[in-house]
């Protein structure tokens, strides 16, 4: 994240009109901003949220393409409300969690692309409070907007979605579909989400009688919390361990 920071701009500005033919007949393109590339960086983690919040605040309002702010900065929101509900997850108020996200999704039309940034904290958060036929729900519309928007990260989410709902209703189904969402978050790459999905993975093994495997899991789950300095994150792979090697 840090070293694309330091070797490309961030230009949120309108690109020039460009020209081409079709068939011989002069054509005018349209005009472009790199939205759509930087909201693929975002979405791969390869620029932080606050970066972006900063750059948009300093862009002079005229020389952007209309509606490109508004797109902008409803990404922005719609980021920070996820880490929102997360982090109130963590801190084990679901009530609160709850409330966040879905007062942040009842914002963005059903089915839209600015729901899969929030739905699988949907999915996580209703896990959490026992509600597992509302978590199918919404680890399904997470599935439809990724077949509607094949990419990788839309993929690895909703394949990790389906495999936790999987995993709570004990169906040996889950191992298969979160190894996939595992090995697709490694590809795109994003170490954070890979190594989540590994805890899940080191839990999913467990509850099929592999306590090895899921040892595996979880001490790499660690290892890699570790590397990327999120605390919390390692100290409940820490203690998942421990547990699961019986010196908790």
């Amino acid at each position: 994240m840090k070293g694309w920071e330091k070797t490309a701009p961030l230009n949120l500005q309108c690109q020039p009109k460009t020209e081409g033919s079709v068939n011989g007949q002069k054509t005018e393109g349209r005009r472009a901003t790199n939205y759509e590339f930087v909201t693929a960086l975002l979405h791969a983690g390869l620029i932080d949220i606050d970066v972006l919040a900063e750059r948009v605040a300093g862009v002079p309002r005229e020389r952007v393409l209309p509606g490109f702010l508004l797109r902008a900065e409803g990404f922005i929101e719609r980021r920070r409300a996820g880490a929102f509900t997360f982090l109130l997850l963590e801190q084990g108020d679901v009530d609160a969690a709850s409330a966040s996200i879905e007062t942040a999704l009842a914002s963005i039309p059903g089915h839209a692309l600015g729901r899969a940034r929030l739905l699988p904290a949907r999915v996580e958060v209703l896990l959490a409070a026992g509600d597992v036929a509302a978590a199918q729900d919404g680890a399904s519309e997470l599935g439809l907007i990724a077949g509607a928007y094949p990419t990788v990260a839309l993929r690895a989410a909703a394949l990790g979605a389906e495999g936790a709902v999987a995993a709570a209703r004990g169906e040996r189904s889950s191992l298969a579909q979160l190894r996939e969402s595992w090995r697709l978050w490694r590809e795109t790459p994003a170490p954070f989400e890979a190594a989540r999905i590994g805890v899940l993975l080191a839990r999913a093994r467990l509850a099929a009688g592999d306590r090895g495997g899921a040892l595996l899991e979880i001490d790499a789950a660690a290892a890699a919390f570790e590397r990327l300095g999120a605390q919390p994150d390692l100290l409940r792979a820490r203690a998942l361990a421990s547990e699961l090697r019986g010196t908790a």
